[in-house]
């Protein structure tokens, strides 16, 4: 079982007011692939000066530019939560095996997409886990049509988002554990089920949440009110001949959010930014509206 340490002073649940000024737009899992994220950014008309954008972990490994990761965080308009790579690295760092020579074997051997680290520092690396350190295992975004969730992984099945956050910040292991996408077993990766199984029974207590982690090559999946939108940026951005980045919108109307996809210009992004607004609060899984009874099935 791989091992976590969840320390003190982390703000583990990052509350983010409503932006009355410009939008939230929600990515995951980038993977270093930072030129095709700023490639989306420009596609998207991002503001810098008044949208934000929101992440859903896992800004390292696979993609070379994994080491642009510290930079783009200190972006003022991006706000992440860690995911398992992250805190992998977090971990390594906490448990005194930033070693040279093992960093250097886990490189060649391209263990979890770490090749990049051959070219790294230890002392950059340090500053690197120091960085992920203080990300949050869990945002939390008032917006006009209620709360939006961005967790890496998942909400434990038959948690409500109130329970879930509580848990987080008390440092419960078992829910950080589902955030994270840090499996208690490495035989039965539960923090992937929901979304291998498509299961829909969605999140109680919150409008939408929104997930990465489990890459969905054919793109993204509505999932009652939990959105998985990691479509492997990583592999896109290395020119191959699958995977995608998703942007999304967490206000749009249901029919535009949760379409199938369609042909596009870029065939690299996957841009969910452009529909209908509705002035109406979120439903939920509980209750659907007629706006989410109406959205196609994915």
């Amino acid at each position: 079982m791989p091992e976590l340490t969840i320390t003190t002073r982390k703000r583990r649940v990052l509350r983010l007011p409503r932006n009355t000024r410009g939008r939230d737009l929600i990515i995951t899992d980038p993977h270093g692939a930072y030129d095709l994220v700023w490639d989306a950014m420009k596609a998207a008309n991002f503001d810098p000066s008044c949208d934000r954008l929101l992440v859903g972990g896992d800004l390292i490994d696979r993609g070379a530019g994994s080491a642009r990761a510290g930079k783009f965080l200190r972006q003022p308009y991006v706000h992440s939560v860690a995911g398992n790579h992250e805190r992998m690295l977090v971990d390594a760092w906490r448990q005194g095996a930033l070693d040279r020579d093992i960093v250097d074997a886990l490189a060649r051997m391209n263990y979890n997409g770490m090749r990049w680290m051959k070219d790294v520092s230890i002392e950059d690396l340090e500053v690197l886990a120091s960085t992920f350190d203080d990300l949050p295992f869990v945002i939390e975004v008032e917006t006009s049509r209620g709360l939006v969730g961005i967790v890496h992984a998942d909400v434990p099945p038959g948690m409500d988002w109130q329970t879930f956050t509580a848990k987080i910040e008390e440092g419960d292991e078992y829910a950080t554990r589902m955030a994270l996408g840090m499996d208690l077993s490495d035989s039965f990766h539960e923090s992937r089920q929901r979304v291998q199984t498509r299961r829909t029974d969605g999140v109680p207590g919150v409008g939408r949440v929104f997930v990465g982690h489990t890459v969905l090559f054919e793109g993204m999946q509505k999932l009652g009110n939990l959105y998985a939108i990691d479509s492997g940026s990583a592999w896109a951005e290395a020119g191959k001949d699958k995977g995608h980045l998703t942007m999304v919108n967490p206000l749009m109307q249901t029919l535009y959010l949760a379409q199938p996809p369609r042909a596009r210009d870029d065939p690299r992004l996957d841009l969910r930014i452009d529909g209908e607004i509705p002035a109406r609060a979120f439903s939920g899984p509980e209750s659907p509206t007629l706006e989410e009874a109406d959205a196609p099935r994915m």
